[in-house]
């Protein structure tokens, strides 16, 4: 059978699913507060990569400092909104990231933010993670 060459993802119909079913390592959520998933592309018999819009919802006076690694099968792809989650009116200004494979990297997560996240293998890896005050 011939892969399907274009696949329309209707993201409404996705859940918001909690990060750490797909990324290892990652701190849980808690109620609300944490790192939300929705896969929009899965690996398959014909290719591997996945797809994900990728939510953060900030604990009140809290951030996540957060060190990973990109696999050694993988490249990451980043794209940053430069808008909160629920911000209806935004443009789509913000920052590309690239990222190669076995690269390592670190980020403190505080405010709410709304990134689309790819990958040519699997997800990142998170090898540690602390919670800090704001």
């Amino acid at each position: 059978m011939a892969r399907q060459r274009n696949i329309t993802v209707p993201t409404n119909d996705l859940p918001w699913e909690p990060w750490d079913r797909y990324f290892p390592g990652a701190p849980p959520n808690e109620g609300n507060f944490g790192g939300w998933v929705k896969v929009l592309r899965k690996p398959d018999a014909e290719q591997k990569g996945w797809a994900f819009l990728f939510k953060w919802v900030g604990w009140p006076g809290k951030k996540v400092r957060v060190i990973a690694i990109v696999p050694d099968d993988s490249v990451e792809e980043v794209f940053n909104l430069n808008a909160e989650p629920t911000d209806e009116n935004s443009s789509l200004a913000g920052d590309y990231i690239y990222r190669g494979r076995g690269a390592p990297h670190g980020s403190d997560f505080g405010a709410d933010f709304l990134s689309f996240l790819r990958y040519d293998g699997e997800p990142d890896i998170i090898k540690s993670y602390k919670f800090l005050d704001r």
